[in-house]
């Protein structure tokens, strides 16, 4: 239950990315925050509308229109609305589990971005106690790809600073740190507890508990180690209700291609 949108990279598109301020340096402004750009007495606070401040932004002159942008931001402004009146769910005491999640590295992936579908066990290997997520009520969330510079971050940026969740329940960050992050963890859960047996399901625990919306800058899987992880992490977390929202360089169906034992991660 991915919901995937695509975001043309076209010179137009490249344009629209540029403040005016950058475009006349011929430079993108990375991270770019619209919320602190515009015009005093325009800027809204948390809780608005990431389309009506894009279109604010465009009537101040800092963003030119693009139809493939604004097409993601009506879905995110409608997970936005979502996000504003859901109350995630309380998150119980960590769980072991000796086993993996079954289906696959896609069926986890998907599952991800819709916190249903691909969660059950598909066959042998997985274990017979791997929760489903069919049943999981959580909003839908969203994977936006395209080459570089086609407005990927910023839309997603925009959205994260409106988006009306506490600070401390929301994040944001580079996956590849991310990831970065998560083997340092389980490298050191490991060695605090030998014998313990899988770490994932109390890392994922640990990070529910700590945000209810992550958000993922250049999302990709290209490493063995991380697609192993990722199989059980994601399923865990979603199963825990996280929302995620992420940015891409690649189509979903791209993620981890040509990869090391890749069918074993494929549905």
């Amino acid at each position: 239950r991915c919901l995937a949108i695509q975001l043309l990279c076209s010179p137009t598109m490249r344009r629209s990315l540029l403040c005016s301020q950058c475009a006349r340096r011929g430079s993108v402004a990375p991270r770019h925050r619209l919320l602190s750009s515009l015009p005093a007495g325009v800027s809204p606070s948390r809780g608005a509308s990431p389309l009506s401040v894009v279109q604010d932004a465009i009537a101040a002159g800092i963003l030119n229109e693009d139809p493939k942008q604004m097409a993601a931001l009506l879905k995110l402004d409608a997970l936005a609305s979502r996000l504003k009146d859901w109350e995630p769910p309380a998150i119980g005491p960590a769980a072991s589990e000796s086993g993996t999640s079954g289906g696959g590295l896609w069926g986890s992936i998907s599952s991800v971005f819709g916190g249903g579908g691909g969660g059950g066990d598909s066959g042998g290997g997985g274990t017979a106690t791997a929760q489903s997520l069919d049943d999981v009520a959580a909003p839908l969330g969203l994977y936006m790809y395209g080459g570089v510079g086609c407005g990927k971050s910023l839309i997603m940026d925009t959205f994260f600073d409106c988006v009306d969740l506490p600070s401390e329940k929301k994040r944001r960050v580079h996956f590849h740190e991310f990831m970065l992050e998560i083997h340092k963890r389980l490298h050191e859960h490991r060695q605090a507890n030998p014998g313990a047996g899988d770490p994932v399901p109390a890392l994922a625990h640990d990070i529910a508990q700590s945000a209810a919306l992550l958000c993922f800058d250049e999302f990709q899987v290209t490493d063995v180690a991380d697609a192993l992880v990722i199989r059980r992490l994601f399923h865990q977390l979603f199963s825990h209700g996280i929302v995620m929202v992420a940015t891409s360089n690649r189509p979903p169906d791209d993620l981890y291609k040509n990869g090391l034992q890749r069918p074993l991660f494929v549905p």
